[in-house]
């Protein structure tokens, strides 16, 4: 009979970690700017002249509208 009480508890756990972790994504995405491609750029480029080439990373929302290469982005034999 134990082992159903702990089969329970071990269940409520999981479900316990799973919500604080989905808690934690809801806030971090509230919490993100929201930036458009060419500002994102402007901050990369900030970045690099101030000695971080290809090390900006930066949490944010992007808006936009995108649009297909010319040539696609994908070619198949």
């Amino acid at each position: 009979m134990w082992v159903i009480g702990v089969v329970v508890v071990l269940v409520g756990a999981g479900f316990l970690w799973s919500a604080v972790k989905a808690q934690r994504s809801v806030h971090a995405m509230l919490a993100a700017d929201t930036l458009s491609v060419p500002e994102l750029e402007d901050l990369r480029r900030t970045s690099d002249e101030l000695g971080a080439q290809g090390g900006f990373r930066k949490v944010c929302e992007v808006v936009g509208a995108a649009y297909r290469a010319p040539r696609g982005c994908c070619t198949r034999s």
